[in-house]
Order: structure tokens, then C-alpha cells, then sequence
């Protein structure tokens, strides 16, 4: 008794699905994209003008987050469709793994929600002057300098340690 489907049947649950797993794909594709349109308002050069911006720009990147995650769990459906298609046409394909093609979009989509909310949480923080830096700024220079040092000697290029010096300077100046 073959418990393996006919390749008949594969085809036309293939056929069955295509054009479903087709739409979702380009919805999901369409969502990445709107996402990234939604949250170019929030730019900046720098981190402060960054964070500035965030908070002024909070609902976007909320908006955001949530079309890219929906975009990231609609993923799932292509996955789940190439995984199946592949598992027909090879006995190496162990259908265990089937678990980790569904979790894996889930758990982007899921990081960009978190996403969304430690950016607002920390933009927040840093307009109302909550935030507070983990180092000292002798610790910082001294940091900084380090890593000037190390991108000179690899690099050896001027723009690369000016470029270095000049962020070192930017980082431990007080607010």
C-alpha cells in the first residue's frame, strides 16, 4: 500500500493553490514595500535627530510595523506551498521542518511589532530626557579611541579614521 499521493494529485493541489499563494506573495511583497514608504518620514542624520523624529513620527512607524509584520505572515503561505512542493518530489525532505517554515516568518513578523515598540519606548525616553548613557565619557573616549586606532591601522585610509574620530567626538559630547 503506497501512502505517497499520486503525482496527479500533487500537481493538481499545486494547481489548486498557485494562483491563492501567488496573491498572497505579491500582497506580502506590496506590504514590505508600503512599510518602508510609511516610515521614510522618520530620518535624520544622526541618532538624536533619529529619535526626534520617531517621536514626532510615532504613528508611522506603528503603521509600519504592523504592514510589515502582516507582510512578513504572509509569507507563510509560499513557504508552506514550496516546502510542500519540494517535499513531493524528495523523501529527503523531512516534513518535520515543516514547523520551522511556518515559525520562522512568525517570529520576523512578531520582531517587527517589538520593533515598533522599543523605537517608540526609546524615542520617547530620549525626547522627554529619560535616557541616560551607559558610559562615562572618559570611558567613551577612551572607546572611541580604541576603535580609531583599530579602523586606522585595518583601513588605512584617512577618510575612514577622520570619519571615526569625528563620530567619537559626536558620542561623548554631553547632551
Amino acid at each position: 500500500m503506497d501512502l505517497q499521493p499520486s503525482r496527479e494529485a500533487i500537481l493538481e493541489r499545486e494547481r489548486r493553490w498557485a494562483i491563492p499563494v501567488a496573491l498572497a506573495t505579491f500582497a506580502a511583497l506590496a506590504m514590505l514595500i508600503v512599510s518602508t514608504i510609511v516610515v521614510s518620514s522618520v530620518s535624520g542624520d544622526g541618532e538624536a535627530e533619529i529619535l526626534r523624529a520617531a517621536d514626532a513620527h510615532r504613528s508611522d512607524i506603528v503603521l509600519s510595523s504592523i504592514l510589515q509584520a502582516v507582510g512578513l505572515a504572509l509569507l507563510v503561505l509560499p513557504l508552506v506551498f514550496l516546502f510542500r512542493a519540494a517535499q513531493a518530489r524528495s523523501e529527503r525532505v523531512r516534513p518535520q521542518l515543516i514547523g520551522l517554515v511556518v515559525a520562522a516568518p512568525l517570529f520576523l513578523a512578531g520582531g517587527a511589532l517589538c520593533n515598533a515598540i522599543a523605537t517608540n519606548e526609546a524615542a520617547n525616553d530620549f525626547v522627554d530626557g529619560k535616557a541616560s548613557a551607559d558610559l562615562s565619557v572618559k570611558e567613551a573616549t577612551r572607546d572611541c579611541v580604541s576603535a580609531a586606532a583599530s579602523a586606522s591601522s585595518i583601513m588605512r585610509a584617512s577618510a575612514s579614521s577622520s570619519s571615526t574620530t569625528r563620530i567619537c567626538r559626536l558620542r561623548t559630547k554631553a547632551p
